[in-house]
């Protein structure tokens, strides 16, 4: 036992080492909707408001998608109290990756039993799928430990009737519609699995239901509240996305609506490439350890064939089911491929059977099995070398470009070289440079509150001007009538002497401070 206690510790971890070293250098640079969410959780901790003045939002308007909250509310204290770097905004993310863990191993243990729980957890915390998603300030982190937390306690409730159990449950799937919008549908799913595969718990304990879903109803009432006030919004990013449209005809839809499902099951996605954007997915591997192809198939037909762990076993395949379904129904990013991010839920039933499978080999004795144990497991650690050596070494430098490491020093020497100056303007060719202005300043959110930027209302709208910063896409037009800095594209006023070059990925000058006094 204390041997098993040891395993858990080391995978924690290890798990933990993977999602928070190098937070900063893998993957470089910073996402807007990294330094979105951010200082979105930066402004509510100083201020009570987002960046659009809402107090206290149960949803984040964000760049006019209308987000779920909940990551950014745990975000706040590190970001605020701590500091808004990268590492901080990134490290609310890890936290959720290593909760993750923790709560797989507890639903693994309920469901089977400690050891397929120990291999479970052991392949999340080195997931070719969890760990770069964890390490990246994405709100969609938050969804596995709810997802888990709901399950696991629901099933605490219905093997014990502790009507303390039921009520974290429904707690858990509350604040889990709140994390991610993908999670709806999910949760509804999930709910209405375990209901049905618990209906004589639920018949003998009809108050607890009754209390419990009263609740539940409570902590939908925000979301509720959201979708009759901001009807447009809320869906805006949905219909931008969704397969089924109004002008495309049903079998189409359904027609991409069933190769959306095979693309998010194949196994060209689960072991051999996985999802084609390099942002969501860094190649070498798909979503899964090669060796997991094996243990898989072992797993499910042990978690069938055992009577004991049959039910169990449904429900993962119902898991399954209600993760796929949500991403079958919108477009991925790339053609034909699975969308890692938006099926992220989706990671646990298949580290549960690779469990399964795993510890069935292991507990044989006899030598021909005892050696393809070690044969796997050897695969195993070397698929988990070769993987994370790439993103440690090769991976920052490939998908720099994504994630644009100069606008960090573009918004540091303009904050730096910007107190002479009344107004900045700012090349709109750069990406959301607002939000970089807004992050890498740490630009205060009291005044921010007192001057709010100027925007449109459409979906990722541009935001026209932040305090003294103009963001213009036609810069030439304002050169000969305008005074201050200037942000231009490298090859734009050759004649002109910069005060500062800004280099891009690979050392490559890209952009240029220049001033018009």
């Amino acid at each position: 036992m204390r041997l098993h206690w040891v395993g858990i510790l080391l995978i924690l971890l290890v798990g933990s080492a993977l999602r928070i070293v190098a937070l900063e250098q893998s993957p470089p640079g910073l996402l807007p909707d990294e330094a979105c969410n951010s200082y979105d959780a930066y402004s509510i901790w100083h201020t009570g408001r987002d960046q659009h003045g809402v107090f206290l939002p149960t949803v984040m308007r964000a760049l006019n998608d209308y987000r779920m909250p909940l990551f950014m509310y745990t975000q706040a204290p590190l970001v605020g109290a701590g500091g808004l770097t990268v590492f901080n905004a990134r490290l609310t993310a890890a936290f959720w990756g290593i909760l993750a863990m923790a709560a797989l191993y507890r639903l693994g243990k309920e469901w089977f039993d400690r050891h397929v729980a120990l291999a479970s957890m052991a392949f999340l915390a080195v997931s070719p799928w969890a760990v770069p998603l964890n390490r990246m300030a994405f709100e969609v982190n938050a969804t596995v430990p709810m997802a888990l937390l709901t399950v696991g306690l629901f099933w605490r409730w219905r093997r014990t009737g502790q009507f303390r159990f039921l009520i974290g449950a429904i707690l858990a799937s509350g604040l889990g519609l709140y994390t991610y919008s993908v999670m709806s549908l999910f949760t509804v799913l999930m709910l209405s699995m375990l209901a049905l595969a618990s209906r004589r718990e639920i018949r003998a304990r009809w108050k607890h239901i009754l209390i419990a879903g009263a609740l539940g109803f409570l902590l939908t009432l925000p979301l509720l509240y959201n979708w009759a006030r901001y009807p447009e919004g809320m869906s805006a990013r949905y219909r931008e996305i969704a397969v089924f449209r109004p002008e495309r005809p049903i079998g189409e839809s359904l027609q991409r609506f069933v190769y959306h499902v095979w693309y998010n099951m194949s196994p060209d996605y689960l072991f051999i490439r996985g999802d084609l954007d390099i942002l969501q997915h860094p190649e070498g591997m798909g979503q899964l350890h090669p060796a997991q192809a094996i243990l898989i198939p072992l797993g499910v037909i042990v978690g069938w064939r055992r009577k004991e762990w049959r039910l169990p076993f449904l429900l993962t395949v119902g898991w399954v089911v209600a993760s796929v379904i949500p991403v079958a129904l919108t477009e991925p990013n790339l053609p034909g491929s699975g969308h890692a991010l938006r099926g992220l839920p989706g990671v646990v039933p298949w580290q549960l059977w690779s469990g399964v499978g795993a510890e069935t080999i292991r507990k044989r004795s006899n030598r021909f099995k005892s050696a393809v144990w070690a044969l796997i497991a050897g695969w195993v650690a070397l698929s988990i070398t070769l993987y994370f050596r790439y993103y440690f070494t090769e991976y920052p430098s490939h998908v720099a470009p994504r994630f644009s490491p100069e606008m960090r020093d573009l918004a540091i020497a303009v904050d730096h070289l910007d107190e002479l100056y009344t107004k900045v303007y700012i090349t709109c060719y750069s990406t959301w440079p607002y939000l970089y202005l807004l992050f890498f300043t740490r630009y205060d959110p009291h005044l921010l509150q007192a001057d709010l930027p100027v925007r449109d209302s459409d979906l990722f709208a541009p935001v026209y001007r932040l305090g003294k910063y103009r963001v213009v896409c036609d810069i030439r037009e304002i050169w000969d009538i305008g005074q201050g800095l200037f942000v231009v594209p490298l090859n734009d006023f050759p004649y002109e002497q910069p005060l500062r070059i800004i280099c891009g990925p690979y050392d490559k000058p890209c952009y240029k401070i220049l001033v018009r006094p």
